[in-house]
Order: C-alpha cells, then structure tokens, then sequence
C-alpha cells in the first residue's frame, strides 16, 4: 500500500466514524451502542493477543491504543458513570495521535506491517474516536470529580509504563519499540532533537510536562463537555455491571416493601 492511498483510506474511516458518532450524540441509544463497540473491540484483540501469546509470539498489550481499547471495555461493562470520562479522553487522545502519526509520517506507521495489520490498525483506531467522542460529548453531563479519576488514570498509565520499562512487567520486550515508553523516559524528544543527549533530569521534565499537558488536554474537553450538556437533558439508557446492580438493589427493596 502506497502512503497516499494509506493517508486517503485513514481520512475516510475517520470521517465516517466522526460523522456516525456525531449522529449519536445525547441519542438514547449513544450508550447502548459504545458499549457493544467497546466490549466488542476488547473482546476481538483480547482473543488475538491470546492467541500471540499461545504461539509464543513476543506481541504484548503495551502500546498507548492496546491499553484504550481494553480499558474502555472494562469501564463501560463496570458501568461506573464518572469512569467514562476518563476511557473517552483516553480513547479520543489516542485516535488524534494515531491520525496526525499517519499524516506527519505514514511511513513509520506502516514500517513492517502487512496490508491487513495496517487497515485493522485503521479501523481501530476509526473506533477508538467513535468511542471517544460519543462517551465525551454523547452520554451525560459529568460531574468535577470525573476529572480526579482521569488524573488518577494518568498516574497508573505512569506507573504501568515505568514497570514495563523496569522489566517487571512483560521483561525484555525491545524498549525503543512503544511510544507509550518513549513517553516517560524522554526519548520521545529524540525525534524532534536527534543529537539531544537524555538525563534523568531531561526525563522528569518530559514526565511531568507530558502528565501536565495530558490534564489541561483533559480540562479542554471536560469544560467542553460541560458547555454542550447547559441546558440540555440527559437521555441516557445505562448499561454494565454497575447500574444492573443498583437496578437488582432497587427492585429487591420494592419487594420487600
């Protein structure tokens, strides 16, 4: 696949998937919908990197879209309402990267992929943003403390990332190989200053500037959030574990009355 065709099919899915999830937007079904996408998503790369690991492939669940789309299904089947805030942002963040990566250099986001690794990878990331955008702007109106969890998401996403590059999580994986990696230890700048020489110092200021960032991004969006939802009423048909609980809770004490 040429990058032209690759930059006009990527174009294409997104835009679709863009004008899908605007069509959901405050729609009783927006949430129904999401949630099969997600569990449907995490349940189909769940099954391949089983089967990676089954084959005794070295392909693990490390990179910055692998932990969306898994944690985006498992928030929306916890069915936690202020969680969702948090998978949205997550899962809209990752699809805009993964967009301007293939317009700025399609090359690398194609290096090493077969045809059919490439246009999964697409339509993947399609998804993602079609997640993202409906549980931000498409579900409710969140409540501030929403913004606590996602700022408590980016502390895990921390941990996880310094416990990969550690080798006490998934040891010996190739560490040049995951942007979320290139993240925190600062070797993302390289890109930008090929000749920059990396120290601890350099890789706490890209640390700490990449989580402030991340949470003013996350502030944008919630304020966002908040000004399309003024005025207007939540028409939401709630799913996962959560809200079958409250449901099965309340029916109980009815009964019992």
């Amino acid at each position: 696949m040429d990058h032209t065709t690759y930059r006009l099919i990527i174009v294409g899915i997104f835009s679709i998937l863009s004008f899908l999830s605007l069509a959901l937007l405050r729609k009783k079904a927006a949430l129904p919908v999401v949630f099969f996408v997600a569990v449907a998503l995490g349940i189909y790369r769940g099954v391949q990197f089983a089967g990676y690991a089954m084959a005794g492939d070295s392909v693990y669940p490390i990179e910055l879209s692998h932990i969306a789309y898994f944690t985006q299904a498992a928030i929306l089947l916890s069915g936690i309402p202020q969680l969702q805030f948090f998978a949205g942002f997550f899962s809209f963040c990752c699809a805009v990267g993964y967009f301007i990566g293939a317009m700025a250099s399609p090359a690398s986001m194609m290096s090493g992929l077969d045809d059919f690794t490439i246009v999964q990878g697409m339509v993947i990331h399609g998804l993602l943003l079609f997640c993202g955008i409906v549980m931000l702007f498409g579900i409710r109106r969140y409540k501030k403390r929403a913004l606590f969890y996602t700022v408590l998401g980016f502390v895990l996403l921390y941990l996880f990332a310094y416990l990969v590059k550690n080798d006490i999580l998934y040891p010996g994986v190739p560490k040049d190989s995951y942007v979320v990696l290139k993240m925190f230890d600062g070797s993302l700048l390289n890109y930008l200053f090929p000749e920059m020489t990396l120290t601890p110092m350099i890789e706490t200021m890209t640390t700490v500037g990449l989580l402030l960032i991340a949470f003013l991004l996350s502030l944008g969006l919630y304020f966002a959030n908040q000004k399309f939802f003024k005025g207007k009423e939540e028409n939401i048909l709630e799913c996962g574990i959560y809200p079958w609980l409250k449901k099965h809770s309340a029916d109980e004490d009815e009964i019992r009355r």
